[in-house]
C-alpha cells in the first residue's frame, strides 16, 4: 500500500508543477501521508493544492503540541522550528486557543483543561474560589443570560487578544466582573464603569459601536440584547427539539441586533456563537457548519482549488467539514484554529512583535517544504 502511495505521489508531484515552489526533499512523505485525504476531497468534489499536504502536515504537528501543553509536558520536538518556539502554533481545537482562556477559567475553573499560556504569568489570573459555570444550571434564565453576557463581553471587547506573552489576558476584565456577583446588570454597570482599558483590538475586529460608544454599549445594550437571544434560542431549542445550527444561530442574532436599531457585527457574534456552541449544546450544535473569518477563507484557497460549478459558501463548507473529518475535529475548530486562521500565520512564518525577544527571528522558520510568495521566508 505505501509503494502505491509513493507512486501516486510521485506522480502528483511531477505533473502538478510542485518542483517549481519545492523548498526542500521532504515533501515526498508528506504527499505519502496525506494521499487518502487527498482522496477523499476528490469525492467530495474538492480539488486539493499542493499546499493541502502541508495543512495536513501542520495539523498533525499542532495535535502533538496540543496534547503536550494540556498534560502540562515541554514543547516536544515536532521538526518545525517555529512551532515549537511560539505558542500560538499548538492549537487544533478553538477552545484552547489563546482567545478563549478566559471563558475556559470560567467554565471549568481549577480543572480547565489549559488555564496558562506557557512562559507566561497568566497562571496568576485562574478565579480563585469561584464555582465553576459548568457547575450551574444553564437551563436556568438567571444564569443562562450572565454566562451569555460574560461571552459576548469577551468577543466584544477583542478576546484579550495580543498574540504576546498576555495573549488571551490583555486589558481583559470579564473574569473580575462575575465577581461582582448579583445579576446581569451589576455584572453589566462594573464592566462599563472599569477605571482602566477595556479593549484590545489586536488581531481582532472592535465592532463600530452606536453613538453612546463601547462602554456605554455594554451597560445599556448588550444586557437587553442578552435577555433577548437567551429567550429566542431557548424557544427554539423547545419548539424544534433541539439546538440551532451555527450558521442560523448567527443570522438570528444579527437580526435581533438590527432590529434594536445596531449595526451587524457578523465577525464578533460568530465568535459569541461558536462559544454557544461550545459551552450550551443543548443550544447551539458544536458540529454544524459555520460562517468564515478572513483569514479561514484564505486558509481554505490555498488549500484548495474551487471548481467552478460549486456555490462559494458550499465551497467553504465542504472544503471546512472534509479537514474536520479527516482531523477529527469541528468545523467551528477549522475555522477558528487548524488549519484556518492558523494555518495563514504559519506558512507566512509569523512571529508576534513583542514578548519573544529570546527568539532568534532569523533562525526560526517553518517546515514547510514549499515555498510561499508572501511573510517572512527563508532566503
Amino acid at each position: 500500500m505505501v509503494s502505491q502511495f509513493r507512486a501516486k505521489a510521485a506522480h502528483y508531484i511531477n505533473t502538478n508543477g510542485v518542483g517549481r515552489i519545492l523548498r526542500n526533499d521532504g515533501y515526498m512523505q508528506k504527499v505519502i501521508n496525506g494521499w487518502k485525504a487527498f482522496e477523499m476531497a476528490h469525492e467530495r468534489m474538492l480539488v486539493p493544492t499542493p499546499y493541502f499536504f502541508e495543512a495536513l502536515h501542520y495539523v498533525n504537528k499542532a495535535k502533538k503540541l496540543q496534547a503536550a501543553s494540556l498534560a502540562g509536558k515541554r514543547v516536544p520536538k515536532v521538526g518545525d522550528p517555529l512551532m515549537e518556539a511560539i505558542p500560538i502554533y499548538n492549537t487544533v481545537e478553538r477552545r484552547y486557543a489563546g482567545f478563549s482562556n478566559v471563558p475556559e477559567l470560567l467554565w471549568y475553573g481549577h480543572n480547565a483543561p489549559k488555564f496558562v499560556i506557557e512562559g507566561s504569568s497568566s497562571n496568576t489570573r485562574k478565579p480563585a474560589g469561584l464555582k465553576p459555570w459548568r457547575q450551574r444550571d444553564m437551563k436556568d434564565e438567571h444564569y443562562l443570560e450572565m454566562w451569555l453576557y460574560i461571552t459576548l463581553a469577551h468577543r466584544l471587547t477583542g478576546s484579550g487578544a495580543s498574540f504576546e506573552d498576555d495573549h488571551g489576558f490583555r486589558n481583559n476584565r470579564i473574569i473580575h466582573m462575575q465577581e461582582v456577583g448579583g445579576d446581569l446588570n451589576a455584572m453589566a454597570q462594573f464592566l462599563g464603569d472599569y477605571p482602566s482599558p477595556i479593549f484590545t483590538s489586536i488581531g481582532n475586529q472592535i465592532p463600530p459601536f452606536p453613538p453612546m460608544g463601547g462602554r456605554e454599549y455594554l451597560k445599556v445594550i448588550a444586557p437587553v440584547f442578552v435577555e433577548r437571544i437567551a429567550t429566542t434560542l431557548t424557544e427554539m431549542a423547545r419548539i424544534t427539539g433541539g439546538p440551532m445550527g451555527i450558521k442560523p444561530a448567527v443570522d438570528t442574532v444579527l437580526s435581533i441586533h438590527k432590529s434594536m436599531g445596531c449595526k451587524q457585527f457578523k465577525f464578533v457574534f460568530t465568535a459569541w456563537v461558536m462559544d454557544m456552541a461550545e459551552y450550551l449544546p443543548h443550544l447551539v450544535d458544536p458540529n454544524s457548519d459555520c460562517y468564515h473569518g478572513k483569514n479561514a477563507i484564505e486558509a481554505m484557497n490555498i488549500c484548495f482549488t474551487r471548481l467552478p460549478t460549486m456555490k462559494l459558501q458550499d465551497f467553504y463548507d465542504t472544503a471546512t467539514r472534509l479537514f474536520a473529518d479527516v482531523t477529527g475535529t469541528k468545523p467551528m475548530d477549522v475555522e477558528d484554529a487548524s488549519p484556518g486562521c492558523d494555518l495563514v500565520r504559519w506558512i507566512e512564518n509569523y512571529v508576534p512583535k513583542k514578548g519573544f525577544d529570546h527568539v532568534h527571528r532569523d533562525g526560526i522558520y517553518n517546515g514547510s517544504s514549499l515555498i510561499w510568495p508572501h511573510g517572512r521566508q527563508p532566503e
